[in-house]
């Protein structure tokens, strides 16, 4: 009877540990409209091994052996981390006896509660974290040898450093008490994939505000003079001397520049994961490039965004042959490639949160900022 229910507890933890490995992809599958970032990651160290030999057995000969981690989960949030581990601690040595073997599975929650840098780059897990763990497992010893060891379902605690880099990869140095007598401590690579949850909307749109899909402080109009000449020939609220598209239409909406080409370009996409226009992104630069031949002294800088989706090098790359896409565009209709300059800035001014699939979509975007005179 004992045999049995050890057996049910053992596939109950064991359940649980597969559980934690596998809710990332299910949850994916569900809703792809809120992106996680899930990791995987491994490693060696020592494992520390104290057993106590029941009545006449053999003593102790090593306590410590070379033993290994292996693990996967999730992060929920900025702070919090769920994932489930196999690790092998390795063989505590008995005296004209077998060794005894560890090997420890089960579920961890990690708390990562302080950043060296602290302000936005503990908001994303940048850089130097310290973190703290606790979760549930199993502990198998493998000996012929009779012990004292009664806890092998048990609660387990630990913490350490974890060190992270870009494009997901970090490393990771930790202690981890499994039991009384069971410790180990390891150094491992982590590599992430995803999107790390939070609240960024709005705390990522850099130092100007989110107005309809615009960041304003991308042009920055020059202080005018307190004698400037402050007339405004075409009434579009840009002064003539500032104004780099004179003469536009009564009503129009333009940019800090007076143009109504600037800003975010709506309308101008690229199929997935390529720098190939849509067909809807040329007609809307077949407009672009009209309004540009009325204006031919005006030069604009072509800026591509991505989403965060993915490494932080290949969204760079990506938006820098999306903006050449454009600009080779705009080329062909006649504009003189002297006037435009392709500019790829990846994922690194978002205009709005990465957690949602509209938020995505907005980073999603091309703008035109023009230049100055």
């Amino acid at each position: 009877m004992t045999g049995s229910i050890d057996m049910k507890m053992k596939k109950i933890v064991l359940s649980l540990s597969l559980a934690g490995l596998l809710a990332p992809t299910v949850a994916a599958a569900e809703d792809e409209s809120k992106p996680f970032r899930w990791y995987i990651g491994g490693g060696g160290g020592i494992g520390k091994m104290e057993p106590a030999p029941q009545g006449n057995a053999p003593g102790l000969d090593s306590t410590s052996d070379i033993g290994f981690k292996l693990y996967g989960g999730a992060d929920l949030n900025d702070k919090f981390s769920v994932e489930g581990y196999y690790a092998n601690l390795g063989d505590a040595g008995i005296s004209n006896s077998d060794d005894i073997s560890y090997q420890v599975y089960g579920v961890s929650g990690l708390w990562y509660f302080h950043n060296l840098k602290g302000g936005r780059a503990r908001d994303r897990r940048e850089g130097i974290n310290l973190f703290g763990s606790a979760g549930i497992g199993k502990l198998d010893t493998g000996s012929d040898t009779p012990t004292d060891q009664k806890n092998d379902y048990h609660l387990h605690y630990g913490g350490g450093v974890e060190v992270f880099w870009k494009d997901g990869m970090s490393l990771r140095g930790e202690l981890t008490t499994y039991d009384e007598d069971a410790h180990l401590y390891s150094v491992s690579l982590v590599k992430r994939f995803g999107v790390l949850p939070d609240d960024s909307a709005g705390r990522d749109a850099g130092n100007g505000a989110d107005v309809g899909g615009v960041n304003t402080a991308l042009i920055v109009p020059a202080p005018v003079p307190d004698d400037a000449d402050r007339t405004d020939t075409d009434g579009d609220g840009v002064w003539d001397i500032d104004d780099q598209c004179p003469k536009t239409p009564l009503g129009s909406t333009v940019d800090a520049a007076g143009c109504h080409f600037g800003g975010v370009l709506a309308g101008v996409n690229f199929e997935f994961n390529s720098a190939t226009l849509t067909q809807q992104a040329r007609i809307v630069l077949d407009g672009v490039s009209q309004e540009m031949e009325k204006y031919p002294k005006v030069r604009v800088e072509v800026q591509a965004h991505t989403d965060s989706i993915g490494s932080s090098n290949y969204n760079l790359g990506l938006s820098q042959r999306r903006a050449l896409s454009v600009v080779d565009y705009l080329a062909v209709r006649g504009i003189d490639r002297r006037r435009l300059i392709a500019k790829g800035y990846g994922s690194g001014r978002p205009i709005s949160s990465n957690y949602t699939d509209e938020g995505r979509r907005r980073n999603r975007r091309v703008e035109f900022v023009v230049l100055g005179k």
